[in-house]
């Protein structure tokens, strides 16, 4: 779920077709030529990390001039996986290409088109040797299925915290950030009564992830994690228990610190407002630092990040109030990549994950690192506020759409969350529509 800052922001509007990107440095003898699809364009993106994957790009090229070459296959996000799943259909998937972990890797792999890396990877110990954790049972980032085959290579890692513009704070007489559920509510009483939107966040159609995000933090702040593994496992768990009561409830009271648009505004503009000192928080993924300092250098001083308050009072007490949302940047290697185009695949694949670009992924994009030793001392500011929130939770889970059964399943929850910040239906309409959805096409 890598998403864009672009709005206002990019040298030339992406369009809904596909573009295909020649790497600079190329020369007119290209020879093996492979395709890297991505959703986003490097030649235009102010994205940090979209850049600095284009550099990677560049590289690689370079490197392997007159032997190897890879241009990128781009659209933009909202389209990315219609266009993918279709090349998937028809057997015309390019030799790399992006994933999210949950059901969209596991929808790609059950059609064949990813590839089993574990292979590749046990072929080369010294290269397997130098990741983390990130092919453990626990914490694979739904790359690892449970056959125990590796179909999605991590690049990097993300976190979900909550983004603050330090000056409002300040004058707003906030002196720390908030630690529980009604701190923040009081935070963002202050701030409104000083005229600023307190909470900025997307809802229209194809952005309902954002406040997803929200909705998945609270309700995880309210149920320990047997909640979410009974909603996975074939409604074991309701919709209509008191842990998703109980967060979609608050996400109800939280929403009239939103801003008055919310129903109507897309990520970019809302992420881009933030950015200009318009809202005092935002809740969002690590890419973020990425996409914010990277257009706007001059604001980066300015904010800092924080992990999402605790329940007050959780309905479920195994609730972990430190457990933190994270998730990984996959490539998967299609399973038709052969000979030549599959020794080179894996070569960029090599160059995604060695030291250099994944010493820029921290330094100069605010990423997470897959490799097990990575100095981060010169990581931005940001960077530095995530790694203590991260080092302080004892436990972690998915993005919460990316942890359903089913893309269908995670749309549905993103749209109901949407719903109920817009005031489009209640909480407890909003349930009954995910069991109603769970019952009669997730869990059957």
């Amino acid at each position: 779920m890598k998403k864009r800052f672009l709005a206002g922001l990019m040298v030339a509007t992406m369009v809904s077709t596909m573009m295909f990107i020649p790497g600079c440095g190329s020369s007119k003898k290209k020879g093996t030529e492979i395709t890297w699809m991505f959703w986003d364009n490097p030649k235009t993106s102010k994205d940090d990390t979209t850049k600095e994957y284009g550099e990677v790009i560049e590289r690689f090229n370079k490197k392997f001039e007159g032997k190897y070459s890879c241009k990128i296959q781009t659209t933009n996000l909202e389209e990315y996986y219609t266009k993918l799943n279709s090349q998937v259909d028809s057997g015309k998937a390019p030799e790399l290409f992006m994933c999210d972990p949950g059901p969209h890797m596991k929808e790609v792999s059950e059609k064949g088109a990813s590839a089993d890396m574990s292979a590749v990877l046990d072929s080369d110990s010294t290269w397997k040797g130098s990741f983390n954790e990130i092919f453990s049972t626990e914490k694979n980032g739904g790359i690892v299925d449970k056959e125990g085959k590796v179909k999605g290579l991590p690049i990097c890692f993300q976190a979900s915290c909550v983004y603050y513009n330090k000056e409002i704070f300040e004058k707003a007489g906030i002196n720390e950030p908030p630690k529980t559920f009604s701190e923040l509510l009081a935070d963002c009483e202050k701030i409104k009564k000083n005229d600023v939107t307190p909470i900025g966040v997307a809802c229209a159609a194809g952005d309902e992830w954002c406040v997803g995000m929200i909705a998945g933090y609270l309700c995880d702040r309210e149920g320990g994690p047997k909640n979410l593994a009974g909603i996975k496992n074939k409604g074991e768990v309701k919709w209509d228990s008191p842990t998703y009561k109980a967060g979609f409830k608050k996400l109800k009271e939280l929403s009239k610190y939103f801003q008055d648009t919310a129903s109507s505004d897309k990520n970019d503009p809302v992420t881009q407002n933030f950015a200009n000192g318009k809202q005092a928080m935002l809740v969002q993924g690590q890419w973020a630092i990425g996409q914010i300092n990277g257009a706007k250098p001059d604001f980066a001083d300015k904010y800092g990040i924080f992990a999402f308050p605790a329940s007050d009072s959780p309905a479920d007490p195994e609730a972990d109030p430190t457990r933190i949302v994270t998730k990984t940047d996959n490539i998967c290697l299609s399973a038709k990549a052969e000979g030549d185009k599959k020794d080179a695949a894996i070569e960029l694949l090599k160059m995604f994950t060695n030291e250099e670009t994944q010493k820029n992924l921290i330094e100069k994009c605010g990423k997470g690192s897959v490799l097990a030793q990575i100095d981060s001392s010169k990581a931005s500011a940001q960077m530095q506020d995530l790694m203590k929130v991260k080092e302080a939770a004892k436990t972690s889970l998915g993005f919460y759409n990316e942890e359903m059964p089913s893309t269908e399943g995670g749309d549905k929850f993103n749209q109901m969350a949407a719903a109920v910040a817009t005031g489009d239906k209640e909480p407890e309409d909003a349930l009954k529509e995910l069991d109603k959805t769970f019952t009669e096409k997730v869990w059957k």
